[in-house]
């Protein structure tokens, strides 16, 4: 949030639009480019490490990470003037004055530097993939502490000095990803060699297993990132980039509460993952369901607190991002049903079906789509009021998606046997009321917590201390 902020007055808004549309870009290419083996990763490492083949396992799709993404990142950089052109002639088309002439040629350069950073991308989520499968979610936050501080320091330092476009800030980006990478994955590859032994029993699940998995986790991917880059990209069709460099400044405090959300399904899936593999279904699904309760209830609060704080907010950005705000609450609802679709996408990922998630979000990318073309409308006026409903449109298409990748989501899992209980569809139902504005969600919140924690309604006291007793090998290592 603080980087954003400080981008924000440093660079030109036009260009820090640019650069929102860069990474939403880079985040469509990442899962296409590695084909999602860092998600695959994630959830077999916890079997591998049982059956002590952990460190040939770790190594073996390492480099498997390392050739496919080299090998994509160059295929596409052979095609960057023509896919460049594609993917950001709206943006060039509505720059303005903010952008070098030699921009409005070609996207080239500017994907060629996305492309650059989707192979760092590919490095460092791979590295974070190991360490969420093995809990250590210290080192994970570190690893994420370290990465985002890095950004932080180039990138304003560079913008201090001259360096202030979109090219600049994506280079920069993976320059902070490298740099974790070899900081930090001397030593679990050193942690991984001394705390594993190599078993002689021959794995149950083959690497086509672990393609197949992360070839639909890669779908999924796209499709959740390609939901997320539409409404900006038809955002430039229809106005220009300055509204979307102030759709990119709310888009990114609001993403905070998404952050929390990764964090808090890591945590769950790393849990829910060992507890499947060692001890099995009847005991692994009780503490899914007690767990994703209780994320659900911080994220809401996280939520309503920052829908609370949109005043404050707001004022911390320059003033021309003013007309952002009304795309706020929306995008805060938006961030919070993306987090609640990862908690609920976890059960599908652990009978191995990830390609039920995937549908859910392609339906969730069709209605986006639909949604965009409805509510926004191309228009040559750009006054104030003009921005700030397209900014509102653009958000509501987005809450639209997820919605409805929602509804699928839930029915999905119903399917496999593993239906949301009656009070975790309460929490879910209630997670809405955050787009309403906080003095809808606050109420809402106060209902939900006394219902948690003063009565027995949501939370029951051998759930509690269920909680509290998985809450501390939860907290990792």
């Amino acid at each position: 949030m603080g980087r954003g902020i400080a981008l924000a007055w440093l660079i030109p808004q036009a260009q820090f639009g640019l650069f929102g549309v860069a990474l939403l870009v880079a985040n469509v290419l990442l899962p296409l480019c590695s084909i999602g083996l860092h998600d695959g990763v994630s959830r077999y490492v916890p079997f591998h490490e049982s059956a002590g083949r952990l460190r040939g396992f770790v190594i073996r799709s390492s480099v498997l990470v390392v050739t496919v993404a080299l090998l994509t990142t160059v295929l596409l950089g052979l095609f960057a003037g023509p896919v460049g052109a594609a993917l950001f002639s709206a943006a060039f088309a509505t720059s303005g004055p903010d952008t070098a002439p030699a921009d409005h040629l070609a996207g080239g350069p500017l994907l060629r530097a996305s492309l650059v950073c989707v192979f760092a991308l590919a490095l460092y989520h791979t590295l974070l993939s190991i360490l969420k499968g093995l809990r250590m979610f210290r080192a994970f936050g570190a690893a994420e502490l370290l990465s985002a501080l890095m950004f932080t320091t180039l990138a304003v330092i560079g913008a201090a000095g001259g360096f202030k476009t979109a090219r600049a800030l994506m280079m920069t980006y993976a320059v902070a990803c490298v740099a974790v990478v070899l900081i930090l994955a001397p030593g679990l590859l050193v942690r991984i060699t001394r705390g594993n032994l190599q078993s002689l029993e021959t794995p149950r699940r083959p690497g086509s297993t672990l393609l197949s998995y992360s070839a639909w986790a890669a779908g999924t991917a796209i499709l959740w990132h390609a939901m997320s880059y539409y409404p900006m990209w038809y955002l430039l069709k229809v106005s220009d980039s300055v509204t979307v460099g102030a759709f990119h400044a709310v888009r990114i405090v609001t993403q905070f509460i998404q952050i929390g959300a990764v964090m808090l399904t890591a945590v769950v899936a790393a849990n829910v993952n060992r507890t499947w593999e060692h001890e099995g279904r009847d005991t692994a699904v009780p503490r899914l369901a007690l767990l994703t309760k209780a994320c659900l209830l911080v994220l809401i609060a996280g939520a309503t607190a920052l829908s609370l704080a949109r005043p404050v907010v707001m004022q911390l950005f320059p003033a021309a991002f003013a007309t952002g705000a009304a795309a706020y609450d929306p995008l805060v609802l938006f961030f919070l049903l993306v987090g609640v679709v990862g908690l609920i996408a976890v059960r599908l990922n652990l009978v191995e079906k990830p390609r039920l998630a995937c549908l859910a979000w392609l339906v969730g990318v069709a209605v986006n789509v639909a949604s965009s073309y409805v509510l926004l409308r191309p228009g040559g006026d750009v006054a104030s009021s003009v921005r700030a409903g397209a900014l509102q449109a653009a958000a509501w298409a987005l809450v639209a998606g997820v919605a409805s990748a929602l509804v699928v989501c839930v029915e999905l899992v119903r399917r496999e046997r593993l239906a949301l209980d009656w009070r975790t569809l309460v929490l879910v139902i209630a997670a809405v009321s955050v787009g309403l504005g906080w003095p809808v969600a606050l109420p809402v919140l106060a209902l939900l917590i006394i219902g948690a924690f003063a009565t027995d309604l949501l939370i029951s006291p051998a759930e509690r201390a269920m909680l509290r007793a998985s809450l501390s090998p939860a907290r990792g290592r």
